[in-house]
């Protein structure tokens, strides 16, 4: 059995909950699109594809626990943004929450926690990127799945923080200028390569 079993109105919610108003600017990039390929970020933008159920799956999954605990903290759905320089880039996120102890935390969700030995490269990034754009020392990210959680204490160091936010930024001008002048990035390797819906596209122009 898979998520396709489900019954069809609930795919149809589904789908309909984790498209609804989605839109991209063209010189506002979300954060996610600059950590993972740029190539399909690219083609993301130009050829828009219906997204999969599964994939749709995993970002409903996430809401469900956003919508529940969020709330919970005094400051939730932080807002993180970043103008590049000597570029009209904009670079939007927004943070799950501020723990307690004042760690700027995500929360993610995961198949099966116990087989997680470390955070992904990507989400620390991320949060480290929340961390550097509102000037937060402490970072925080936890995995949870239908059974258990795992939390990883991020260690924040400015002196990398500020390298990071500029590969962030050259990364942005990358694409920007990819959309610009209708050229694909250059190809990255990436584990997201066994999934994307791209493929076809990506190979096309090589």
């Amino acid at each position: 059995m898979t998520i396709e079993d489900l019954p069809e109105t609930v795919k149809r919610h589904i789908l309909e909950r984790v498209t609804d108003g989605f839109e991209r600017q063209p010189n506002r990039f979300y954060l996610t699109e600059l950590l993972y390929c740029l190539r399909k970020a690219y083609f993301q933008r130009k050829l828009q594809k219906p997204i999969t159920l599964q994939h749709a799956w995993y970002l409903y999954r996430g809401d469900l626990f956003d919508d529940a605990w969020t709330p919970l903290f005094k400051y939730a759905q932080v807002k993180c943004t970043h103008r590049v320089p000597d570029a009209p880039i904009v670079i939007v996120a927004r943070a799950d929450f501020i723990d307690d102890d004042g760690a700027v935390a995500d929360l993610k969700t995961h198949a099966a926690t116990r087989y997680l030995k470390e955070p992904k490269p990507e989400h620390v990034k991320q949060v480290l990127f929340y961390a550097w754009t509102n000037a937060i020392d402490k970072a925080r990210l936890y995995y949870v799945d239908f059974s258990t959680c795992k939390v990883f204490d991020i260690d924040v160091d400015p002196k990398e923080q500020l390298k990071l936010v500029r590969e962030i930024e050259e990364r942005a001008k990358t694409l920007y200028n990819a959309l610009q002048n209708d050229t694909p990035p250059p190809k990255e390797e990436s584990w997201i390569c066994r999934s994307c819906e791209y493929q076809k596209e990506c190979e096309a122009t090589e």
